[in-house]
């Protein structure tokens, strides 16, 4: 090759230099192959990138199937076997890693810490960094977080309620709303996106007390009190009595207290709304045993049904629970 740049008249290094010429345009096309594939089949421009915006989103879906996948994997590793093309599938594997975020206090306020999530010791399932075949996303974890990306999860998953929230009309000016807005946006990227994980920053941000302060991410919260307010600050940003109403049907339900005396068949009743029920799980081996106990009551004497019950009665009686009105949406916490 050095004599054919130099001018010199040997035939077969004319031909080698020829060849090279030929081979330049053919890995530069090879790479380009290669980034195509990477990025339109296996992880498109919703994961890491707008750099496809003027394909059709249909287009832009990445294949799940896993035995499929696996056959990509394969096309393109027999496709990367020169340093330039492997030296660019590891700057694009990179950037299927976000900066990690971590919270940390100080001096009474939440920063965000940026850190590189690779490093030697970083071991990759690269099967995982995609959505699974399943077809649902998660959740990070922003620091102490777990109890409110489990909640989120369990709400998402009732269809019916993540209808309610994505069809709700908000207002994504109004401060007023802002809890609704962030947790509308929130379901719309857990069903939408093709990420393994979406980041609940916004919505977590969006979240005050019952002091109006800001949650602390950093402590963890016992999830039965997190639910009671988050439903609280949720139905309090709801601009209509019927979405209240409705809202309402989704965690809230009956149930009647029935009384009934050992001496006589009078039972009393008395009707209560509920938005948990406490079941005892101890000694139980399913939940359709603690549901049992639950309503199954207890056994009264005279003083504890009249301070319970304000009656006048004496005699001891038998306590039983009938749930008339069970609200649409489940959520399990222990």
């Amino acid at each position: 090759m050095h004599s054919a740049c130099t001018g010199s008249s040997d035939s077969s290094g004319n031909e080698v230099f020829d060849a090279w010429l030929k081979f330049v345009p053919i890995a530069n096309m090879i790479i380009r192959v290669s980034e195509r594939i990477f990025e339109r089949l296996l992880f498109p421009a919703y994961i890491f990138g707008d750099r496809y915006q003027d394909i059709e989103v249909a287009e832009r879906l990445p294949c799940l199937h896993g035995p499929t996948r696996a056959e990509i994997y394969s096309l393109l590793l027999e496709l990367v076997n020169d340093l330039e093309s492997s030296t660019r599938m590891v700057a694009l594997n990179r950037q299927l890693f976000p900066k990690g975020k971590r919270a940390v206090k100080i001096n009474g306020k939440i920063l965000y810490v940026t850190e590189d999530p690779l490093h030697d010791s970083h071991i990759a399932d690269r099967t995982r960094w995609a959505r699974s075949s399943a077809g649902h996303v998660g959740l990070q974890n922003m620091s102490n977080t777990c109890y409110l990306n489990s909640l989120i999860a369990q709400l998402f998953m009732n269809r019916s309620f993540r209808a309610f929230i994505l069809d709700m009309d908000v207002n994504p000016s109004d401060e007023s709303q802002r809890l609704l807005f962030c947790m509308k946006v929130l379901f719309a990227r857990m069903q939408n996106s093709y990420a393994k994980a979406v980041e609940p920053k916004d919505f977590v941000e969006s979240i005050t007390d019952y002091e109006g302060e800001q949650i602390d991410i950093t402590i963890q919260m016992d999830v039965d009190e997190f639910y009671n307010l988050i439903f609280d600050r949720l139905e309090g940003q709801m601009s209509s009595m019927q979405m209240k109403s409705s809202f309402r049907g989704y965690y809230g339900g009956q149930l009647v207290q029935q009384v009934k005396s050992s001496e006589c068949e009078h039972i009393s009743e008395r009707n209560e709304p509920f938005s948990a029920i406490q079941c005892d799980i101890k000694g139980k081996t399913n939940l359709q045993e603690s549901l049992k106990a639950y309503v199954g009551g207890e056994h009264m004497d005279g003083g504890k049904k009249r301070r319970r019950y304000s009656l006048r009665t004496k005699d001891a009686s038998n306590s039983h629970i009938q749930i008339i009105n069970t609200p649409a949406l489940s959520v399990a916490a222990m």
